[in-house]
């Protein structure tokens, strides 16, 4: 059904405005009254006093907005909410997270003003009513008082002014957004208010763990999953027993004799499995049959329970630290998330769906995590979909806020993410080693996330050698495979190639004004250099201005700056630093040879018997590992990078004064000093006695 929108109009009586908006409003009411909510609501229709999230959230309306003439604001606020979720893709969570925070900051404001309140059939007032000020007015008094911005309350404000449907325009009016009129975001717009404010914004940080703490987490969890088979064993005995006797958990289920004797022979056969991982306890009881005393051996319950949860800590770890989940959605993991691939041995495709981007991922891992995961499903004592269960009965049948009954699938489901971290602390806690961050904090999932990221971003050599050891490599490549494909690492990767690439702009700009390049490709950057000055120096005569030397050179050096930046990254020169300590400036639509590559794609040709107009377009690509230095048109000295140059020419030069007779390379050392002479001369002259590069190569 659609509804018909009508105009208001300011010539309109009270009575005709008041009749106009309620129309609007029972249109509404009729259109959403059949909405289906079931995705995100549990036994809960859209108009109804009380909405029970799936996630156990339970927002009452009725407390905030319990009185009749409040009506068109509980209504609207319920619509918009399911279109934030329906229209504009909002999580259920998130959504009742802004809801929530909107409906503690701004509700009694909006009673107090009547926003969106009459009696049926009575005009009520729209947000226009409320100014930009005000809002901005309620920011500050929140700083002041509390230290904090109710941002979820002024999200909520700004989706609602996001929703298409025109009737919500209409009997809401202009939504109050100050970020808007500032034009910033609301992020932006609220670390503005902080700073007015005089409080300083604190990003939330996750610090890593140190390498030495992920080592040895590893040390200890390699061995128990490589015990996965009894483990396997073990578990499959006690969910044997649990069957018998009916039971939920491990405690009662082996607490009789019956019951616990073929758990314990089993265990008596894998002796020497799990006294590697926990000691074996073996408890002594007597039972008393016919008036006599016979001794029972029982597993002792606690060593039971700690080998379990020992083996769930060490897997959850493995899967962490090889694909960077974050908390929940490890928790969310279900049976079957990891599958040998088909094509590809010893590569298994683990998939996760990611609640905050709502993306489903696939990762290569190694055989190490696809048993960490197999070892868990094994040892999921509550038969419910997800990896990662509690071992023990659930403390309850019933969520804690809404009442409402968990179904099958949810009973034994981690469901908060603090489970999940005193899950991942158990392995340290029984090896007797601390689990702190490099900030010396007490570390979470979250850090484990920081800390894969961290290592890929400021020396990946270190997550690989990690993945080797996890995965049993003995080559970098097929980690580095794993390392590559991760959404996690792509992006630091991004931001580590940005980096550099700034870098290597400014550096090489800055090498150009200073006049710290050589050879040929050099020359030709200086003249550019010239013409720029030149350029830059006619600007300011335009406009009547004085020009210092340190602000012409700071100009030239920035201008030159974002000119290499635009090339490099939008993939116009190479860019490359050679192993010969050239800087390789390439053009990359140069379709000819270079000289690095030439003998390489002349035996290609050779070998595929394709014509060289062919191959021109097709490999041109240098290759750096065959760089012939400064030979090479477009190769660049610069000073900060050439010095192993300048050492191995002052290596020919006492070698050509006789230090080094033993050895016979004079027609090498002749060439060598012959080609660098000139521009090591040029970039490093004041590093050498006067003549120095002056010598004969006869």
């Amino acid at each position: 059904m659609q509804i018909k929108t009508q105009v208001m109009d300011f010539q309109d009586s009270k009575f005709e405005l008041g009749r106009k908006q309620w129309t609007i409003l029972e249109d509404i009411e009729r259109r959403y009254k059949t909405a289906d909510v079931s995705c995100f609501l549990h036994n809960t229709s859209i108009f109804d006093n009380e909405w029970c999230f799936k996630d156990r959230y339970t927002i009452k309306f009725n407390e905030y907005l319990p009185t009749p003439e409040q009506k068109p604001l509980r209504l609207l606020l319920q619509v918009a909410t399911y279109e934030m979720i329906h229209t504009l893709h909002l999580s259920a969570s998130t959504a009742y997270g802004y809801l929530l925070n909107f409906l503690g900051e701004y509700i009694p404001m909006l009673i107090e003003r009547g926003i969106l309140l009459a009696h049926h059939n009575a005009p009520f007032a729209s947000f226009s009513s409320i100014e930009d000020h005000e809002i901005t007015h309620t920011v500050q008094l929140a700083l002041a008082k509390r230290k904090i911005i109710p941002i979820g309350a002024l999200t909520f404000i700004g989706k609602l002014s996001a929703l298409p449907q025109q009737e919500f325009k209409t009997l809401i009016g202009k939504l109050p957004t100050p970020w808007h009129g500032d034009g910033v975001s609301i992020l932006k717009w609220c670390e503005q208010q902080r700073n007015i404010a005089g409080i300083e914004t604190e990003r939330k940080f996750h610090p890593p763990l140190p390498f030495e703490t992920v080592s040895t987490i590893v040390k200890h969890s390699l061995p128990i999953i490589g015990s996965h088979d009894a483990l396997e064993g073990f578990t499959a005995a006690i969910r044997k027993a649990r069957d018998t006797n009916k039971s939920i958990d491990p405690s009662k289920a082996l607490a009789s004799a019956k019951e616990c004797a073929p758990v314990r022979d089993y265990v008596l056969t894998q002796r020497d499995v799990f006294d590697q991982i926990i000691p074996i306890k073996i408890n002594t009881r007597e039972t008393r049959k016919n008036g006599r005393g016979y001794p029972q051996l029982y597993l002792d319950v606690s060593w039971t329970n700690h080998t379990l949860r020992l083996a769930q800590s060490a897997c959850a770890w493995i899967i962490l630290l090889t694909t960077g989940l974050r908390n929940v959605d490890m928790r969310n993991l279900r049976v079957g998330c990891c599958q040998p691939s088909k094509k590809h041995k010893d590569i298994y495709w683990f998939v996760s769906d990611v609640k905050k981007t709502k993306n489903r991922i696939v990762l290569p891992v190694g055989k190490t995590t696809y048993q960490a995961v197999k070892l868990l499903e094994r040892l999921r004592y509550n038969d419910n979909p997800f990896l990662l269960t509690e071992l023990k009965k659930p403390n309850t049948f019933k969520l804690p806020v809404s009442k409402r009954k968990l179904t099958k699938d949810e009973l034994g489901k981690m469901r908060e993410s603090t489970s999940l971290n005193k899950l991942l602390k158990f392995l340290p806690d029984y090896y007797d080693f601390e689990l702190n961050t490099i900030l010396d904090e007490e570390a979470t999932a979250h850090c484990v996330r920081a800390t894969l990221a961290g290592y890929i971003a400021e020396h990946s050599h270190v997550a690989i050698l990690l993945l080797k050891r996890m995965f049993g490599h003995t080559n970098a490549l097929m980690p580095d495979e794993y390392i590559r494909r991760n959404p996690l690492v792509i992006k630091k990767r991004e931001e580590m190639l940005k980096k550099t690439h700034g870098a290597m702009a400014r550096d090489l700009a800055k090498a150009i004004v200073n006049r710290e390049v050589g050879g040929s490709y050099g020359t030709t950057l200086e003249k550019g250099a010239e013409a720029l000055k030149d350029d830059i120096n006619e600007e300011f005569k335009l406009k009547n201005e004085n020009l210092t030397e340190m602000d012409l050179l700071q100009t030239m050096e920035e201008r030159l700056t974002n000119v290499l930046l635009d090339d490099i990254e939008g993939g116009e020169t190479y860019a490359l630093i050679t192993p010969l300590s050239v800087v390789c400036m390439r053009p990359t639509n140069d379709g000819t040879d270079s000289p690095c590559a030439a003998h390489l794609n002349h035996a290609k040709r050779q070998d595929s018997k394709i014509s060289k107009a062919i191959t021109d377009a097709l490999m041109t690509l240098p290759n750096p590992s065959q760089c012939v230095g400064i030979s090479c048109p477009t190769a660049l000295l610069v000073k900060k990078w050439s010095r192993k140059l300048l050492e191995t020419f002052d290596f020919y030069v006492n070698y050509r004064a006789g230090i080094n007779a033993d050895f016979n390379v004079e027609e090498e050392a002749k060439t060598f000093v012959k080609m660098y002479a000139e521009p090591l001369k040029k970039i490093y002259s004041e590093e050498r006695n006067e003549g120095y590069f002056d010598v004969q190569t006869n």
